[in-house]
Protein backbone atom coordinates (compact mmCIF):
# COMPACT_ATOMS: atom_id res chain seq x y z
CA UNK A 1 0.00 0.00 0.00
CA UNK A 2 1.06 3.35 -1.01
CA UNK A 3 -0.11 6.61 1.19
CA UNK A 4 0.60 9.97 1.06
CA UNK A 5 0.75 12.31 3.73
CA UNK A 6 0.91 16.21 3.10
CA UNK A 7 2.37 18.91 5.56
CA UNK A 8 2.95 22.75 5.41
CA UNK A 9 6.44 23.19 6.46
CA UNK A 10 8.05 24.56 8.20
CA UNK A 11 6.63 22.26 11.08
CA UNK A 12 7.01 23.05 14.48
CA UNK A 13 6.74 20.29 17.64
CA UNK A 14 3.25 19.86 18.08
CA UNK A 15 0.78 17.17 19.48
CA UNK A 16 -0.95 17.17 15.82
CA UNK A 17 1.95 17.01 14.38
CA UNK A 18 4.19 14.25 16.44
CA UNK A 19 1.22 12.38 15.59
CA UNK A 20 0.51 12.26 12.06
CA UNK A 21 4.01 11.69 11.75
CA UNK A 22 4.02 8.71 13.90
CA UNK A 23 1.05 7.22 12.09
CA UNK A 24 2.90 7.71 8.97
CA UNK A 25 6.14 5.85 10.53
CA UNK A 26 3.51 2.91 11.96
CA UNK A 27 2.76 1.99 8.70
CA UNK A 28 6.24 2.19 7.37
CA UNK A 29 6.99 -0.05 9.84
CA UNK A 30 4.77 -2.43 8.70
CA UNK A 31 6.02 -2.12 4.93
CA UNK A 32 3.87 -0.01 3.27
CA UNK A 33 5.09 2.63 1.40
CA UNK A 34 4.63 6.34 2.93
CA UNK A 35 5.38 9.47 0.74
CA UNK A 36 5.60 12.51 2.94
CA UNK A 37 4.52 15.62 1.21
CA UNK A 38 6.26 18.91 2.83
CA UNK A 39 5.09 22.67 1.29
CA UNK A 40 6.74 24.81 1.98
CA UNK A 41 9.92 27.19 1.45
CA UNK A 42 12.02 25.24 3.85
CA UNK A 43 13.58 21.69 3.71
CA UNK A 44 12.96 18.32 5.61
CA UNK A 45 16.89 18.51 7.19
CA UNK A 46 14.92 21.96 8.60
CA UNK A 47 12.55 19.34 11.15
CA UNK A 48 15.62 17.77 13.28
CA UNK A 49 13.38 17.20 16.38
CA UNK A 50 11.87 13.96 14.77
CA UNK A 51 13.42 10.59 13.94
CA UNK A 52 11.15 9.35 10.67
CA UNK A 53 11.19 5.75 9.71
CA UNK A 54 14.28 4.88 7.44
CA UNK A 55 11.41 4.34 4.80
CA UNK A 56 9.59 6.68 5.16
CA UNK A 57 10.18 8.67 1.20
CA UNK A 58 9.88 12.37 1.58
CA UNK A 59 9.09 14.97 -1.22
CA UNK A 60 9.32 18.76 -1.06
CA UNK A 61 6.90 20.15 -3.71
CA UNK A 62 5.11 23.60 -4.33
CA UNK A 63 1.61 22.28 -4.20
CA UNK A 64 -0.41 19.13 -4.20
CA UNK A 65 -0.75 19.58 -7.98
CA UNK A 66 3.14 19.70 -8.31
CA UNK A 67 3.84 16.62 -10.96
CA UNK A 68 6.67 15.67 -8.16
CA UNK A 69 4.63 14.03 -6.04
CA UNK A 70 4.03 10.21 -7.06
CA UNK A 71 0.45 8.67 -7.60
CA UNK A 72 -0.43 6.25 -4.30
CA UNK A 73 -3.65 4.23 -3.35
CA UNK A 74 -4.84 7.00 -0.35
CA UNK A 75 -4.03 10.22 0.27
CA UNK A 76 -4.59 12.21 3.71
CA UNK A 77 -6.15 14.97 1.89
CA UNK A 78 -10.32 16.17 1.92
CA UNK A 79 -9.91 17.17 -1.75
CA UNK A 80 -6.84 15.98 -3.39
CA UNK A 81 -6.39 15.71 -7.36
CA UNK A 82 -7.49 11.93 -8.85
CA UNK A 83 -3.78 10.55 -9.38
CA UNK A 84 -2.86 10.47 -5.36
CA UNK A 85 -5.09 8.26 -4.78
CA UNK A 86 -8.19 7.87 -2.25
CA UNK A 87 -8.76 10.58 0.08
CA UNK A 88 -9.01 9.88 3.87
CA UNK A 89 -8.94 12.57 7.02
CA UNK A 90 -7.30 13.05 10.17
CA UNK A 91 -9.79 14.09 12.70
CA UNK A 92 -7.19 15.69 15.71
CA UNK A 93 -9.35 18.22 17.58
CA UNK A 94 -12.94 20.03 17.43
CA UNK A 95 -12.85 23.93 17.79
CA UNK A 96 -9.55 24.17 17.35
CA UNK A 97 -9.47 26.15 13.96
CA UNK A 98 -12.29 27.85 12.35
CA UNK A 99 -15.66 26.09 11.36
CA UNK A 100 -14.77 26.88 8.00
CA UNK A 101 -11.88 24.67 8.25
CA UNK A 102 -13.01 22.03 10.32
CA UNK A 103 -16.49 21.85 8.54
CA UNK A 104 -15.21 20.36 5.45
CA UNK A 105 -13.05 17.49 7.09
CA UNK A 106 -15.87 16.21 9.32
CA UNK A 107 -18.39 15.85 6.27
CA UNK A 108 -16.05 14.71 3.48
CA UNK A 109 -16.97 11.51 2.43
CA UNK A 110 -14.19 9.05 2.92
CA UNK A 111 -13.06 7.74 5.98
CA UNK A 112 -12.22 9.58 8.95
CA UNK A 113 -9.44 8.72 11.79
CA UNK A 114 -10.72 10.04 14.92
CA UNK A 115 -7.58 10.01 17.98
CA UNK A 116 -10.60 10.24 20.81
CA UNK A 117 -14.19 8.86 20.89
CA UNK A 118 -15.23 11.86 21.30
CA UNK A 119 -14.48 13.19 18.10
CA UNK A 120 -16.47 10.05 16.17
CA UNK A 121 -19.68 11.74 18.40
CA UNK A 122 -19.12 15.54 17.22
CA UNK A 123 -18.28 13.97 13.16
CA UNK A 124 -21.95 12.53 13.89
CA UNK A 125 -23.55 15.67 14.57
CA UNK A 126 -22.36 17.12 11.37
CA UNK A 127 -23.98 13.85 9.82
CA UNK A 128 -21.24 11.95 8.72
CA UNK A 129 -21.54 8.08 8.69
CA UNK A 130 -20.64 6.34 11.84
CA UNK A 131 -18.72 3.77 9.13
CA UNK A 132 -16.99 6.81 8.35
CA UNK A 133 -15.79 7.76 11.76
CA UNK A 134 -13.11 4.99 12.71
CA UNK A 135 -11.04 5.64 16.17
CA UNK A 136 -7.80 4.60 16.22
CA UNK A 137 -6.02 6.44 19.24
CA UNK A 138 -1.96 7.78 18.91
CA UNK A 139 0.64 5.75 20.59
CA UNK A 140 3.81 6.64 22.48
CA UNK A 141 7.64 5.74 22.04
CA UNK A 142 8.39 4.21 25.14
CA UNK A 143 11.76 3.90 24.92
CA UNK A 144 11.53 8.03 25.30
CA UNK A 145 8.38 8.52 27.59
CA UNK A 146 8.86 6.21 30.64
CA UNK A 147 9.59 6.26 34.48
CA UNK A 148 13.31 7.06 34.60
CA UNK A 149 13.28 9.23 37.78
CA UNK A 150 11.82 7.62 41.09
CA UNK A 151 8.56 9.00 41.71
CA UNK A 152 9.92 10.28 45.18
CA UNK A 153 12.81 12.22 44.13
CA UNK A 154 11.58 14.40 41.61
CA UNK A 155 12.71 18.44 42.46
CA UNK A 156 9.76 19.45 40.49
CA UNK A 157 6.30 19.94 42.05
CA UNK A 158 3.83 20.80 38.94
CA UNK A 159 4.83 20.69 35.24
CA UNK A 160 2.06 22.39 32.24
CA UNK A 161 2.21 23.41 29.11
CA UNK A 162 2.32 26.99 27.80
CA UNK A 163 -0.82 26.77 26.14
CA UNK A 164 -1.79 30.88 25.40
CA UNK A 165 -1.53 31.00 21.87
CA UNK A 166 -5.05 28.81 21.91
CA UNK A 167 -7.68 29.67 24.32
CA UNK A 168 -8.46 26.22 24.14
CA UNK A 169 -5.75 25.07 26.27
CA UNK A 170 -6.84 26.90 29.44
CA UNK A 171 -3.27 28.37 29.75
CA UNK A 172 -5.40 31.34 32.47
CA UNK A 173 -6.72 28.70 34.29
CA UNK A 174 -3.23 27.00 34.64
CA UNK A 175 -1.46 29.78 35.30
CA UNK A 176 -4.23 30.80 37.81
CA UNK A 177 -4.03 27.45 39.99
CA UNK A 178 -0.31 27.76 40.00
CA UNK A 179 -0.07 31.09 41.39
CA UNK A 180 -2.68 30.53 43.85
CA UNK A 181 -0.21 27.53 45.02
CA UNK A 182 2.57 29.43 45.30
CA UNK A 183 0.92 32.08 47.42
CA UNK A 184 0.11 29.21 49.62
CA UNK A 185 3.54 26.93 49.21
CA UNK A 186 6.45 30.04 48.69
CA UNK A 187 8.96 27.39 47.55
CA UNK A 188 6.61 25.75 44.92
CA UNK A 189 8.53 24.79 41.79
CA UNK A 190 6.70 24.83 38.46
CA UNK A 191 8.05 24.61 34.93
CA UNK A 192 6.28 24.99 31.80
CA UNK A 193 7.52 24.19 27.92
CA UNK A 194 6.27 25.77 24.67
CA UNK A 195 7.40 26.15 20.94
CA UNK A 196 6.41 29.98 20.64
CA UNK A 197 8.05 32.19 22.93
CA UNK A 198 5.02 33.64 25.58
CA UNK A 199 3.26 36.89 24.43
CA UNK A 200 3.67 38.27 28.11
CA UNK A 201 6.00 37.38 31.20
CA UNK A 202 5.77 35.12 33.24
CA UNK A 203 6.63 34.92 37.05
CA UNK A 204 10.01 35.07 37.61
CA UNK A 205 9.66 31.54 39.90
CA UNK A 206 8.12 30.04 36.82
CA UNK A 207 10.83 27.94 34.59
CA UNK A 208 10.02 28.53 30.80
CA UNK A 209 11.88 25.78 28.28
CA UNK A 210 11.28 26.82 24.84
CA UNK A 211 10.94 24.31 22.18
CA UNK A 212 12.73 21.42 23.91
CA UNK A 213 14.04 18.64 22.53
CA UNK A 214 12.29 15.34 23.03
CA UNK A 215 14.41 13.71 24.96
CA UNK A 216 15.01 16.97 27.53
CA UNK A 217 10.83 17.06 27.56
CA UNK A 218 10.96 13.14 28.86
CA UNK A 219 14.01 13.58 31.01
CA UNK A 220 14.50 17.03 32.84
CA UNK A 221 10.78 18.14 32.63
CA UNK A 222 8.40 15.06 32.85
CA UNK A 223 10.80 12.71 34.27
CA UNK A 224 11.82 15.46 37.08
CA UNK A 225 8.17 16.61 37.85
CA UNK A 226 5.64 15.16 40.38
CA UNK A 227 2.60 15.98 38.89
CA UNK A 228 1.84 17.26 35.49
CA UNK A 229 -1.69 19.40 34.90
CA UNK A 230 -3.25 19.94 31.76
CA UNK A 231 -6.54 22.91 32.43
CA UNK A 232 -7.68 22.82 28.59
CA UNK A 233 -11.46 23.42 28.14
CA UNK A 234 -11.01 20.61 25.59
CA UNK A 235 -8.77 18.77 23.93
CA UNK A 236 -8.77 16.40 20.53
CA UNK A 237 -6.42 14.13 22.63
CA UNK A 238 -4.02 15.94 24.98
CA UNK A 239 -1.09 13.67 24.03
CA UNK A 240 1.10 16.06 26.60
CA UNK A 241 -0.59 14.90 29.24
CA UNK A 242 -0.08 10.98 28.15
CA UNK A 243 3.48 11.42 27.85
CA UNK A 244 3.38 12.73 31.29
CA UNK A 245 1.79 10.09 32.72
CA UNK A 246 4.16 7.63 30.71
CA UNK A 247 6.62 9.44 32.23
CA UNK A 248 5.45 9.50 35.91
CA UNK A 249 3.89 12.76 36.56
CA UNK A 250 0.30 12.31 38.85
CA UNK A 251 -1.90 13.67 36.41
CA UNK A 252 -4.83 16.22 37.21
CA UNK A 253 -6.85 17.15 34.33
CA UNK A 254 -10.15 18.73 33.29
CA UNK A 255 -12.64 16.52 31.60
CA UNK A 256 -11.68 18.03 28.30
CA UNK A 257 -13.11 15.22 25.96
CA UNK A 258 -9.80 13.67 24.63
CA UNK A 259 -8.51 13.05 28.14
CA UNK A 260 -11.46 10.50 28.73
CA UNK A 261 -9.28 8.14 27.03
CA UNK A 262 -6.40 7.86 29.80
CA UNK A 263 -7.55 10.09 32.76
CA UNK A 264 -9.86 7.91 34.75
CA UNK A 265 -11.02 9.35 37.87
CA UNK A 266 -9.39 8.66 41.31
CA UNK A 267 -8.11 5.52 39.29
CA UNK A 268 -5.02 6.84 37.99
CA UNK A 269 -5.31 10.38 37.74
CA UNK A 270 -7.61 13.27 39.01
CA UNK A 271 -10.11 14.80 36.53
CA UNK A 272 -11.62 18.48 37.84
CA UNK A 273 -14.44 20.25 35.33
CA UNK A 274 -13.23 22.74 32.90
CA UNK A 275 -12.59 26.44 33.44
CA UNK A 276 -12.58 25.60 37.43
CA UNK A 277 -9.48 27.04 38.89
CA UNK A 278 -10.81 26.24 42.48
CA UNK A 279 -11.42 22.32 41.54
CA UNK A 280 -7.89 22.52 40.21
CA UNK A 281 -5.80 23.78 43.20
CA UNK A 282 -7.65 21.51 45.61
CA UNK A 283 -6.77 18.69 43.64
CA UNK A 284 -3.31 19.82 42.48
CA UNK A 285 -2.31 20.63 46.46
CA UNK A 286 -4.34 17.05 48.00
CA UNK A 287 -1.72 15.34 45.72
CA UNK A 288 1.63 17.55 46.98
CA UNK A 289 -0.44 16.66 50.63
CA UNK A 290 -0.24 13.15 49.91
CA UNK A 291 2.61 11.07 48.49
CA UNK A 292 1.27 7.69 49.22
CA UNK A 293 -1.94 9.26 46.61
CA UNK A 294 0.82 10.57 44.38
CA UNK A 295 2.55 7.70 43.81
CA UNK A 296 -0.32 5.69 43.30
CA UNK A 297 -2.15 7.61 40.31
CA UNK A 298 1.14 7.67 38.70
CA UNK A 299 2.12 4.32 38.71
CA UNK A 300 -1.32 3.68 37.69
CA UNK A 301 -1.11 6.29 35.29
CA UNK A 302 2.25 4.89 34.10
CA UNK A 303 0.49 1.59 33.79
CA UNK A 304 -2.65 2.96 31.65
CA UNK A 305 0.31 4.28 29.37
CA UNK A 306 1.73 1.33 28.52
CA UNK A 307 -1.45 0.53 26.37
CA UNK A 308 -0.87 3.37 23.83
CA UNK A 309 1.35 1.40 21.39
CA UNK A 310 1.81 2.69 17.95
CA UNK A 311 2.43 -0.55 16.72
CA UNK A 312 -1.32 -1.48 17.37
CA UNK A 313 -2.23 2.00 15.68
CA UNK A 314 -0.63 0.81 12.84
CA UNK A 315 -2.01 -2.32 12.96
CA UNK A 316 -5.42 -0.60 13.24
CA UNK A 317 -4.84 2.08 10.37
CA UNK A 318 -3.79 -0.90 8.28
CA UNK A 319 -6.87 -3.00 8.17
CA UNK A 320 -9.00 0.39 7.66
CA UNK A 321 -6.87 1.29 5.19
CA UNK A 322 -6.64 -2.03 3.33
CA UNK A 323 -11.01 -2.36 4.00
CA UNK A 324 -11.30 0.85 2.48
CA UNK A 325 -9.63 -0.13 -0.84
CA UNK A 326 -11.05 -3.09 -1.26
CA UNK A 327 -14.48 -1.23 -0.86
CA UNK A 328 -14.32 2.35 -1.34
CA UNK A 329 -18.00 3.06 -2.15
CA UNK A 330 -18.73 1.72 1.71
CA UNK A 331 -16.70 4.64 2.59
CA UNK A 332 -17.90 7.19 0.15
CA UNK A 333 -21.52 8.32 1.49
CA UNK A 334 -22.12 11.86 1.84
CA UNK A 335 -23.00 13.26 5.14
CA UNK A 336 -27.18 12.75 6.19
CA UNK A 337 -28.51 16.25 6.70
CA UNK A 338 -27.44 17.55 9.76
CA UNK A 339 -27.24 20.86 11.66
CA UNK A 340 -23.40 20.71 12.63
CA UNK A 341 -21.88 21.00 15.55
CA UNK A 342 -21.84 23.90 17.49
Amino acid sequence: MHLIVPFIIPAMYSGGVVTQWEYANAMAARGHRITLVHIGPEEIDSIDWFKFHPAVEHVHASGLDDPVIPSADVIFNINPPARLGLPAVFIQGHRMISEEWERPAFIAPCPKVCVARWLTEVGQTYGSPAEQLIHIPPGLDHDLFKIKTPLDQRPIDIAMLYGQPHPAKGWDVGLAVVERLRELRPELRVATFSVPPPSSPLPDWMELHLNPARTFLADEIYNAAKVFIQPSHYEGFGLTALEAMASGCALVTTDNGGSREYAHPDRNALVVPPADPDSMVTAVAKLLDDHILRERLAQAGAETAQSFRWERSGEQLEGLLLSYLADPGYYQQPPSNQPGSN
